[in-house]
């Protein structure tokens, strides 16, 4: 992460009048890093089971409207 990256949550978290956990910032610096960013950002997703039917619908709406 870098100085904007980290004003950026500084900002969020103000804005939710609160402090993150240390497990939000670990998540957080792991989807920002340089290593992570190709798995986390070019992973595709196919076959999903969702067995919660809410979820599913909410699931399928996404994927109506994303492509």
């Amino acid at each position: 992460m870098d100085l904007a990256d980290i004003q950026y949550c500084q900002r969020y978290f103000r804005g939710e009048r609160r402090d993150p956990t240390i497990i939000e910032l670990r998540v957080i610096d792991t989807y920002w890093s340089d290593h992570c960013c190709h798995t986390t950002f070019g992973a595709r997703l196919e076959d999903v089971r969702i067995d919660d039917v809410s979820v599913k619908a909410a699931y399928d709406r996404y994927l109506a409207i994303s492509s």
